[in-house]
Parts: structure tokens; C-alpha cells; sequence
């Protein structure tokens, strides 16, 4: 009886150890298949949040308004002059000195305060005529206000956002001659594009692009 009580006593601590054994190398296969999971989900977490993190960028920066506040000194002029000047009735030796002016650098600037609603600006220079001077101000999506052309001419003009995005300030002028034409910026340069319209804002061709740097905010 001693012996086969001391052969299953023997029996039994075996049985203990190699379930002890087990249970420990579960344990350290457990610890090791959660360290190699954390470590190869830890890049995919950092991964999304960068990820995240551009996607509230672009957004934000989608969403700004477009800035033109500063004092612009223009750079040159581009764009078919030559059908702007001649649908306005100007004859064609004056069309090429004009052209030519407009197309060189001539002393003309433009100091602008504007937010979302309100836009205000001080023009000073045009093509032959260096002692030009302007200030108007305008709200942005309201009524027309009283406007002198650089040519001279006087017109009503009105200023609204391109279907409501604010990236481009869209303006029109009704007078002797109709124009339509917006304002955006390009890099570091401001444009201001003029098109000659009808009355109910449909081009008929010629156009002129303004390009302006920024000299002081």
C-alpha cells in the first residue's frame, strides 16, 4: 500500500509541474503576442491621427476667406486688350498706345481694408492720368454704389462672392460700357480680371487682367 501511495503521490507533483510549466509558457506566449500586437498597431494609430490631422488642415484652410487686405502695387496687365479697348469705341491707334501702356508698368496703386461683409479701397494712378484718385467702399452681397473707371468714366458697380465660398470677389459695372470681373489671389499676387458684359452680366468679349504685388499690409 506505501508503495503505490508513494508511486501516486510521485505521479501527482509531475502532474503539478508539467501544469505549471504550461500554464507559465501560456503566460509568456500571452505577454510576448500582446507585446508584437501593440507594437505593429502603435505605427497605424500615429499613422490615422496624421492622417486626421491633414484632413482638419485642409479643411481649415478651405474655409478662410480670401485675404486681399494690404496696399498692391500693380505689376503689369495681361489678356485680350486689344477687343476690351475696341468694344469700349476706342479707334485703333488708340487701342495700340493703350495696349502698350497697359501692358508696361505704369505708377498705380491700391491700399485695401476688407473683411467677410465690408469691402474698401483707395486707388491711386491710371493710364495717362497719374493724379487718378479714388475711395470707395462697398458692402459685399448688397447694393450698387457710385464708381469712376480709370478711364474716367462713371459707372455704378456692386460686389458679391462667388457663389458664396468667399475665394473670389466678384464685382459688376453698369454704366455707358458693362463689365463683370472678380478679384483672387495667385501665390503672392492679387489679380483683378475685368470682362466686358451686356447688361445681364453675359461677356462679349475682351478682357484684362490686372496683376498686383503686395508692397505693405
Amino acid at each position: 500500500m506505501r508503495r503505490v501511495l508513494a508511486g501516486n503521490s510521485l505521479t501527482q507533483a509531475r502532474r503539478v509541474s508539467i501544469a505549471g510549466a504550461m500554464l507559465l509558457a501560456g503566460l509568456i506566449s500571452v505577454g510576448v503576442y500582446v507585446r508584437n500586437r501593440t507594437q505593429t498597431q502603435q505605427p497605424q494609430v500615429d499613422s490615422s491621427l496624421q492622417e486626421v490631422q491633414k484632413d482638419v488642415q485642409v479643411t481649415i484652410l478651405g474655409k478662410k476667406a480670401l485675404d486681399l487686405n494690404g496696399t498692391w502695387r500693380l505689376k503689369h496687365t495681361e489678356g485680350d486688350i486689344d477687343a476690351f479697348l475696341k468694344s469700349r469705341g476706342f479707334p485703333w491707334v488708340i487701342r495700340v498706345m493703350a495696349a502698350m501702356i497697359l501692358k508696361s508698368r505704369y505708377p498705380r496703386t491700391e491700399r485695401i481694408r476688407m473683411d467677410d461683409k465690408t469691402f474698401y479701397c483707395e486707388e491711386k494712378g491710371a493710364p495717362m492720368n497719374e493724379r487718378f484718385h479714388q475711395k470707395y467702399k462697398v458692402h459685399i452681397g448688397g447694393g450698387e454704389i457710385p464708381f469712376i473707371e480709370p478711364s474716367g468714366d462713371r459707372t455704378r458697380v456692386k460686389y458679391s462672392w462667388e457663389n458664396g465660398k468667399k475665394k473670389k470677389l466678384v464685382f459688376k459695372s453698369y454704366g455707358k460700357f458693362n463689365s463683370v470681373g472678380c478679384r483672387y489671389l495667385r501665390g503672392n499676387e492679387m489679380h483683378v480680371k475685368v470682362c466686358c458684359s451686356d447688361e445681364e452680366g453675359r461677356l462679349t468679349g475682351g478682357d484684362m487682367t490686372c496683376i498686383y504685388e503686395k508692397i505693405a499690409d
